[in-house]
């Protein structure tokens, strides 16, 4: 299942932190709990919108999201997760 890779994932934004030096000042590296534990998660879901969703298939071994910064709505990045054979 996806669930381990979603969540490491997850984790490996909120260790990487943003393009935002205040936000990173006062919750990157820091102990963090309540509403700021995915600080940097919020962030960077809040910079892009979701055009189109390819769900996890076994023919294709990976999952993909289509997306587009908020500040440039022309401008598309496939993201893509799964193993590359």
């Amino acid at each position: 299942k996806g669930e381990p890779t979603e969540a490491a994932l997850r984790v490996l934004v909120e260790k990487i932190g943003c393009d935002d030096e205040g936000l990173n000042q006062r919750h990157l590296q820091k102990a963090r709990t309540g509403d700021d534990v995915s600080v940097f998660n919020d962030y960077w879901e809040s910079q892009f919108e979701r055009r189109a969703l390819l769900e996890f298939s076994r023919d294709r071994k990976s999952m993909s999201v289509l997306c587009s910064p908020k500040r440039h709505p022309t401008r598309n990045t496939l993201y893509v997760k799964g193993a590359p054979e």
